[in-house]
């Protein structure tokens, strides 16, 4: 989960949104609520959760023992949709890097929320990932890509935050592969 990167522990999921909350018996009201100024503290980056672009070895995966898990819509990451349409004067030949496994979002959602920890399992296993790799999740700006690292944060999963968005302009030339 994002927040948790700044610092922040104390965190909870609404999951099922709010429809959950209701069938839980959560009380809603219509009362008008107007929130008072408060502080937040932010804190340094949690490096644990945390990787960043000078950490991974993007033409050397396989040799790392990392798993690339990109969190994009299929159309995306097989080039169907052009990464040149979302980032317009990037360089990158490609729709992806070279070894990334495509794992959207909606692989561990459903309609009422996340799946169960057994089905992303399932889902986990299909994908061939090795019990001793590293695993890194990325998407275009990190946020599809906090949703996986939510569902598999049990695994020791690491969020690439800069994701796509700094792989497009920063090295366009390890967005090199397209299709599946």
């Amino acid at each position: 989960m994002r927040i948790q990167v700044y610092g922040f522990t104390n965190v909870s999921l609404l999951n099922g949104g709010l429809d959950a909350w209701k069938t839980a018996g959560g009380s809603t009201n219509n009362e008008e609520v107007k929130p008072t100024l408060g502080n937040v503290d932010i804190r340094s980056l949690n490096s644990e959760i945390l990787v960043n672009f000078e950490q991974i070895p993007f033409n050397h995966l396989a040799e790392n023992k990392i798993d690339y898990l990109d969190a994009r819509i299929p159309s995306q990451f097989t080039g169907q949709d052009p990464l040149a349409t979302t980032y317009p004067g990037t360089k990158a030949t490609g729709s992806h890097v070279t070894g990334a496994i495509n794992f959207p979002m909606a692989e561990v959602i459903g309609p009422n929320g996340f799946l169960s920890q057994e089905e992303v399992d399932a889902k986990i296993a299909k994908l061939g990932l090795k019990s001793e790799n590293q695993v890194f999740v990325a998407c275009n700006t990190g946020i599809q890509a906090s949703v996986i690292f939510t569902a598999l944060e049990r695994s020791g999963i690491k969020l690439y935050n800069g994701s796509m968005t700094e792989l497009a302009y920063r090295a366009p030339e390890v967005v090199n592969a397209s299709g599946n």
